[in-house]
This record gives structure tokens, sequence and C-alpha cells, in this order.
């Protein structure tokens, strides 16, 4: 499981860190560069849970009810549901991908 260190970033420095990961990530423009960076910057493990939420959101946006999501993906009702609430309160960000996809 990724581990954030104890120590705080000032919000100045954790402006500029999140800046400079987004940079990054509008610089990659095919899909071979994605796959390249993700397999380089990610674990297995992180590629697979990122990938499995984004999934989940899509699948829930398609009206899959938990049951087959769970069954599918292997993931927990509580995975789920935090993807739920993301998708229904605050997901401005999960619902301008999707709407792309």
């Amino acid at each position: 499981m990724p581990q954030v260190s104890k120590y705080q970033l000032s919000k100045q420095v954790e402006e500029e860190v999140k800046s400079v990961f987004a940079e990054t990530l509008s610089l990659l423009s095919t899909r071979e560069d994605i796959f390249a960076f993700f397999d380089d910057f990610l674990t297995p493990t992180e590629r697979i849970m990122l990938s499995k939420r984004i999934t989940i959101a899509m699948m829930l946006k398609k009206g899959y009810n938990y049951e087959i999501i769970k069954d599918i993906l292997k993931v927990s009702q509580a995975t789920i549901a935090s993807v739920n609430l993301k998708l229904k309160y605050t997901g401005k960000g999960y619902h301008q991908v999707l709407d792309r996809i």
C-alpha cells in the first residue's frame, strides 16, 4: 500500500509538487509514452489500483451494480463505495475523464 511521509509539506511546496506532476502528465501525448512513464513511475500494485478505480467509475456510470463490479474486478464493496461517493459528491475530475472516454 502506498504511504505518504508523516512530515507534511508547506502548502506552497505541495502546490508546486502537484503543479510539476500535472505538467508532467500533460506532456504525455501517446499511449506508448503514457505506458512507459507509468511503468517507470508506479509500482505494479499502484498501476492496477489506479486502473481498477477508473474502471469502477466507468462501470458505475454505466449502471453496473456493486456485485457485478466486485466479481469482475475483484475489489471490495468498500472500494466501490469510495469511488461511488467521489462520483456523486466531488467527482468533477472523474466525470471530465469519463465523459471523454
